[in-house]
């Protein structure tokens, strides 16, 4: 693991089907495909891995690293073909179990940099995971803070 003072933030992106075994799992652990391999060696305690949940348009859940990167080849979500074997100890800071409680990415892409093109936004979406920067990251925080005060009320 690297030791440096700087956070680092990153988008996961995964089926709702699987965000629903991250849920049963409590969020302990994040799976990679195999070619991440050597950006998920990087990763450090404190960095903060965000959920986007695919097909639904929403940001489900924020983690925290908590520990290092293991490989490991054990089933656990639903792709037979890509076991997710780059994998990280995490732990949930926030996490909504109902899509529809979820924060919708429509109604913050406006405040999201990442987000250039709101006609081609999945395009934003595309791949495993990507980097955020801090501001997004703090947007979609803030966002789940939000949310969640509501629904205690």
């Amino acid at each position: 693991m690297k030791n440096i003072e700087k956070r680092n933030y990153y988008l996961l992106n995964t089926p709702p089907k699987d965000f629903k075994i991250d849920i049963k799992n409590q969020f302990s652990l994040a799976g990679f495909p195999e070619r991440y391999k050597n950006s998920v060696q990087k990763f450090s305690p404190g960095d903060r891995i965000v959920y986007y949940v695919k097909g639904k348009y929403v940001f489900g859940a924020i983690t925290e690293v908590v520990g290092d990167y293991y490989y490991d080849k054990t089933q656990i979500w639903s792709d037979w073909f890509n076991l997710f074997p780059v994998r990280i100890e995490t732990k949930p800071l926030y996490f909504l179990k109902e899509f529809e409680n979820m924060i919708y990415v429509k109604n913050i892409w406006d405040d999201l940099n990442f987000i250039k093109s709101k006609k081609k936004w999945g395009a934003y979406f595309q791949g495993s995971f990507r980097n955020l920067n801090e501001e997004d990251y703090k947007v979609i925080e803030k966002s789940f803070e939000e949310r969640l005060n509501r629904l205690k009320d």
